[in-house]
């Protein structure tokens, strides 16, 4: 795929810039298991830079991106594949781990998913997207490539 760098340099920078934006908004609650708990904050939004998980499609894109890049042929464009992926199908458990939180004695609650998510989520399916079209293009390439075939004449010249 010729334009690959320009197409993953666009997902890295759409994934950056979402990590400045809110990926969770929750309320905090005061109050222990046996107490009556009161609402202290209501709508306190966590940006993706604040959480560490957040993180992680940013630095899997990189990486996804040198290795696909190291050399164009068939197997590293599986190998992107598959990180490939891996990266989207760890989107959910980013989901879970944003919102669950335990409430036995006080703490977080009415956590939600925010827009930097969806936009990263995003990203990351539209990279996915790209890391197949960059399999269809190698594959094509490897087919046109065809081995010409021997004559009868050159296999006569090797004895």
């Amino acid at each position: 795929m010729k334009r690959f760098i320009l197409y993953s340099g666009i997902c890295i920078g759409i994934i950056a810039l979402s990590l400045l934006l809110p990926y969770e908004v929750h309320d905090v609650y005061s109050g222990g298991s046996f107490t009556t708990p009161s609402l202290i904050k209501e709508g306190v939004q966590l940006a993706g830079a604040e959480t560490l998980p957040a993180y992680v499609p940013l630095i899997a894109i990189i990486i996804i991106s040198l290795v696909v890049l190291i050399k164009k042929n068939l197997a590293t464009a599986i190998i992107g594949l598959v990180m490939g992926l891996g990266l989207l199908l760890y989107m959910p458990f980013l989901a879970i781990s944003l919102t669950f939180h335990l409430i036995f004695f006080s703490g977080l609650r009415n956590s939600q998913l925010h827009i930097g998510f969806f936009i990263a989520a995003i990203a990351v399916f539209i990279y996915f997207v790209l890391l197949i079209a960059n399999l269809v293009v190698v594959v094509k390439k490897r087919k046109n490539k065809k081995k010409e075939p021997m004559s009868n004449v050159d296999l006569l010249d090797d004895f």
